[in-house]
């Protein structure tokens, strides 16, 4: 991953319009690998059912900083072909690729909403009794 990444930010620096946007797609789809990789790893056999979808809700949670890091890389890298007046294969498919991960972004972000439990109403006071007054908060 490393050895990868640090290849595809040489590139970056070769200053080729192309071949820099080659590498910004490149470097955004590493990270975007990456996550698509974890996800889909083995889940432990011995959870059941609601402890595998609350684990894989964990771990999409843990995993967003790498989509946002995909999607900042998308988003520099469209942003480096604009001001290089350059419009090629590398800058449509970063395009499809970024409106993808903000699509998955949403989509993680509506499971984990619907995941929460209700946040339960405080309940009313109710006037102690006169016993419990007499006993104190401790009971005794």
């Amino acid at each position: 991953f490393r050895q990868a990444q640090s290849s595809f930010v040489d590139t970056l620096n070769v200053r080729s319009a192309y071949w820099a946007t080659a590498a910004g797609l490149k470097l955004g789809e590493l990270y975007e690998h990456f996550y698509d990789d974890v996800i889909r790893a083995e889940v432990p056999k011995n959870f059941d059912r609601a402890t595998q979808k609350f684990y894989l809700l964990e771990l999409k949670a843990q995993l967003q900083p790498i989509l946002n890091q995909s999607v900042s890389i998308y988003e520099r890298n469209i942003a480096m072909s604009l001001r290089l007046g350059t419009e090629n294969e590398w800058v449509k498919e970063t395009e499809q690729r970024l409106n993808k991960l903000r699509a998955l972004i949403e989509e993680n972000k509506r499971a984990a909403a619907a995941a929460k439990p209700m946040e339960k109403k405080p309940q009313e006071q109710r006037p102690r009794s006169k016993r419990s007054r007499l006993k104190g908060p401790g009971g005794s």
